[in-house]
């Protein structure tokens, strides 16, 4: 093994150790046990030595058992397909037991943020057999959109008596999407009329365009039948038509910065949701740039990945900032179509 090798392997040692900080229990029991002793080595009093011995005894097997409680256990998130900024979003860590004789008890899990807190999720398991795996639910709460790094996971218990508690790091990074906080808006206006349809020249349907006629071929609908030329031929045939769309709609988002940018975002989001829910086709347009209106879940959250990785916009200087503010006056949030 290589030099490299080995201190890699060290490092990842000395960082899976197992801790140990002590609880307030514990530290009410240090101070009971250390009052025992005094008064133990003023009076001489058997029955207090006698005491205090099973006192160190318990101290001693409270850390045996909960050094040996966090060992050979493994951990991995399953995070909920999407997260939302400032929104609750539900997974689980699965936690597996790879001893193969010995059971995990009362073990709780920590996704840990900057500087070890807050804890952005935590979840408990309380018994896992050897040799299984059990899946606790967990909440994640990020408060800001766009990439965020989840790094560490803390496995912790104060098993047995909740005297000391030890814990140890697992480090399991990941970068997580979060999208922007859907806020409800006003609404964007479609491309078209209210009530009209855009033509998909692309499909065959029955309600656009006149296309042409062809043979008849199995499965089609009789409905379909073009008689006159049905008659004049002697063959069925079919009428095509174009295939009619939803409604097509652009959400705009206002060009600001700060916390107004931010708030825009999330209107956009907001309007993003809306109309696709809805059935329309949604395009978006921010910062000079203009993605075609579509449709379908895939679509949704290809525009949500945009708003969610547009870059931070600092505050502008003060009389900068009032200047804007009068001049959107009037059109504060998304924009209608064009």
């Amino acid at each position: 093994m290589s030099l490299v090798g080995l201190r890699s392997r060290l490092r990842a040692a000395f960082d899976r150790r197992i801790r140990v900080r002590p609880t307030r229990v514990g530290v009410g029991y240090v101070a009971l046990l250390l009052g025992v002793l005094v008064a133990a080595v003023n009076t001489g009093n058997n029955l207090l030595y006698l005491v205090l011995s099973a006192q160190l005894a318990v101290l001693v097997l409270s850390n045996l058992m909960a050094e040996l409680n966090l060992r050979g256990l493994s951990v991995r998130r399953i995070l909920p397909p999407e997260v939302y900024a400032g929104q609750t979003a539900v997974g689980a860590f699965e936690l597996r037991n790879l001893r193969g004789r010995v059971s995990a008890l009362t073990v709780h899990i920590e996704d840990l943020g900057p500087g070890d807190a807050p804890t952005r999720a935590h979840a408990l398991v309380a018994v896992l057999q050897p040799g299984l795996e059990a899946a606790a639910p967990a909440r994640w709460h990020l408060p800001s959109r766009g990439m965020a790094r989840l790094d560490r996971v803390r496995l912790w218990s104060d098993f047995p008596f909740g005297l000391v508690r030890r814990y140890t790091d697992l480090s399991l990074p990941v970068d997580v999407l979060v999208y922007p906080v859907p806020v409800e808006g006003r609404g964007s206006r479609p491309v078209l009329s209210v009530g009209a349809t855009r033509e998909d020249r692309s499909r065959s349907g029955r309600e656009g365009d006149f296309r042409g006629i062809r043979p008849y071929q199995a499965g089609d609908p009789l409905r379909d039948l073009h008689w006159p030329t049905t008659a004049r031929t002697g063959h069925p045939m079919i009428v095509q038509r174009a295939a009619t769309g939803a409604p097509e709609v652009i959400v705009r988002v206002e060009d600001c910065r700060g916390d107004r940018w931010e708030r825009a975002l999330s209107l956009a989001a907001g309007e993003v949701e809306q109309h696709l829910e809805r059935g329309d086709a949604v395009g978006l347009a921010v910062e000079g740039q203009v993605l075609e209106a579509r449709t379908g879940d895939v679509w949704r959250r290809r525009l949500l990945t945009r708003l969610a990785l547009l870059p931070r916009r600092d505050q502008l200087p003060e009389s900068e900032s009032e200047s804007e503010s009068e001049s959107n006056s009037e059109s504060e949030g998304l924009g209608g179509g064009p």
